[in-house]
């Protein structure tokens, strides 16, 4: 027997329906609530970035005002270490370095408040509509400025930081390299065993190098930025690599930010490198004529007076009549006392008392020698003050040249009667800020040096007293200054580098190192540059001390950049 039940499920569809639904709803009221989040999130941020908006306009402003008229600094801003800790609890190395910047300034700083100039213009969009609630402060810092301002509004504070710093072409502006070729492959620089072991190159600042193509060696771990750190203008880059090849998609990534190629012609940039010289040096002014002729046999002593340094005069230093069968140079020595330029028995004195708030414009008609009163290579001469100083003829260099405040940079021989710089340096972005930031202080510097050789080379001697043998030639030069090399008539042009090739690589690694600028045609048309194991060159800022000697060496204060936190 058997039987057969039906059972109608009336019920189901209504269960699973009301079901559906019940899920439904949650995931409904879920998502929105999640909106809901998000939205209360993107309307915070748009808060905290239109308040960091207004806090850099703040800067903008008060830097605007800064600029215009200094002021006096005699405010202090109780709010600075406030300021400090929002740097503080922010994450990354960049904020860490801004903290570190800003380290020498607390609440007893003095500052220039700018607050109520700035709230003045705060109905404006840009400042917030007089919805904000805004503080503004410059400070000194080094050589330079900042600005720090601050917007808050509805519990919501913000901080900005703008820079101000010196901008032109006095002692600076130009790009540490401006040469028509090099041959030279540039390497990162190294340090071997102990402080002598050095090798490798390193650029700080911009550079124009017209090798076509120009080649850098470089490491697995190495950048084209870790050489040249700054822009390269060349026509072409050649980029070797002594490890493994990152690949072609990061080289153009490396290339595309660092690398400014150029179809002007070499002679073009020549032309327009001497052009710009010329066109700086002072013009239809009056010229003071000194002759180094003997008189009756007897040397002539002339000390240059006060009133022809400065933009309306160029001292011009003749050779005596009848020089063309004379081989000898003028010889120029640099002190803390001055300059002297001598022919024979024959010398003008420069004092440096007169040359510290103007240059002195000179023009020397010959081979010029420079040395120190030891006429030892290694030693170093002080440029106390500042010079202009065009060469009409070839410039030998026998001698390390400095400005007094930035000795410390370079002396290795221990104590200031014993000053000399024999030791190639290892340079990193601490060492060459440190250097740049000493150079552009006021109350340190007031020295700058500008020397051109027209129509002739510019030669670096090494060897002592002209002696070669090893022990007297480590083959490291240092300088400081914008030099010049320019070829006139087909003469002339080269940084050579003469007796560097007995140097005792064995002990001192030869290294070549220019605090300034450097421009030439050619760089050591004779090949020797491969005995220089170091090439490092690093561009000075500019100088708030100059003196303003003519329009072409003045600077101005700029806003360079605003970081907001």
């Amino acid at each position: 027997m058997w039987s057969c039940q039906r059972n109608r499920r009336k019920g189901f569809a209504l269960v699973a329906t009301l079901s559906f639904v019940a899920l439904g709803t949650i995931i409904l009221l879920a998502t929105g609530s999640q909106l809901s989040r998000t939205t209360d999130v993107l309307a915070s941020y748009k808060a905290i970035s239109r308040v960091q908006n207004i806090a850099g306009n703040a800067v903008e402003v008060g830097s605007h005002f800064f600029l215009k008229d200094h002021g006096q600094f005699q405010s202090r801003w109780p709010g600075i270490n406030d300021f400090k800790n929002s740097i503080s609890s922010r994450a990354g190395a960049e904020s860490a370095l801004w903290l570190d910047y800003v380290s020498s300034i607390n609440e007893t700083t003095s500052c220039l408040d700018l607050s109520s100039e700035v709230n003045y213009y705060s109905g404006d969009a840009g400042l917030g509509s007089n919805e904000y609630s805004i503080e503004c402060y410059v400070f000194s810092v080094g050589a330079r400025y900042i600005t720090i301002a601050s917007a808050e509004k509805n519990g919501i504070k913000r901080y900005s930081l703008g820079v101000i710093s010196r901008v032109g072409i006095a002692q600076g502006g130009l790009p540490a390299l401006r040469l028509g070729t090099l041959d030279r492959v540039l390497k990162k620089m190294n340090a071997g065993p102990g402080n002598s072991g050095i090798t490798g190159d390193i650029v700080f600042g911009s550079a124009i190098i017209l090798d076509d193509p120009l080649t850098l060696s470089l490491t697995s771990q190495a950048t084209p930025g870790d050489v040249v750190i700054g822009t390269l203008t060349s026509p072409e880059v050649v980029l070797s690599f002594t490890g493994t090849n990152p690949g072609e998609e990061t080289i153009e990534q490396w290339l595309e930010s660092w690398l400014v190629q150029t179809d002007k012609t070499r002679q073009d940039y020549l032309n327009e490198w001497y052009e710009d010289y010329l066109a700086s040096f002072p013009t239809e002014v009056t010229e003071i004529r000194y002759s180094m002729d003997d008189t009756d046999g007897a040397g002539n002593s002339y000390v240059l007076p006060a009133e022809y340094v400065g933009d309306e005069y160029v001292v011009h230093v003749d050779p005596p009549t009848g020089h063309e069968a004379d081989m000898r140079q003028f010889i120029a020595e640099f002190s803390t006392s001055g300059l002297v330029i001598s022919y024979g028995d024959n010398k003008l004195t420069i004092p440096s008392s007169i040359v510290q708030n103007e240059a002195v414009h000179l023009v020397i008609n010959g081979d010029t020698r420079f040395e120190n009163d030891e006429n030892d290579p290694h030693k170093v001469a002080l440029v106390n003050g500042k010079y202009d100083i065009k060469v009409l003829g070839n410039v030998d260099i026998a001698t390390n040249l400095a400005y007094p405040s930035l000795l410390g940079y370079i002396n290795n021989g221990n104590s200031d009667n014993n000053i000399v710089a024999n030791l190639p340096k290892e340079v990193n972005s601490e060492i060459a800020t440190n250097i740049v930031s000493d150079y552009g202080n006021p109350e340190k510097n007031t020295s700058w040096l500008r020397l051109a050789a027209v129509g002739g080379d510019m030669d670096m001697y090494f060897q002592r007293n002209n002696i070669n043998n090893a022990n007297s030639a480590h083959g490291v030069k240092f300088l400081m200054g914008d030099f010049f090399a320019f070829s006139v008539g087909g003469e002339g042009g080269d940084v050579g580098f003469v007796d560097n090739s007995n140097a005792n690589t064995n002990v001192r690694t030869p290294q070549f190192f220019v605090f300034g600028s450097l421009t030439s045609e050619t760089f050591d048309s004779e090949d020797r540059i491969e005995e220089i194991a170091s090439l490092v060159a690093v561009a000075n800022e500019g100088n708030e001390a100059d003196g303003s000697p003519s329009s072409f060496f003045s600077t101005r204060l700029a806003l360079l950049g605003v970081q907001s936190w």
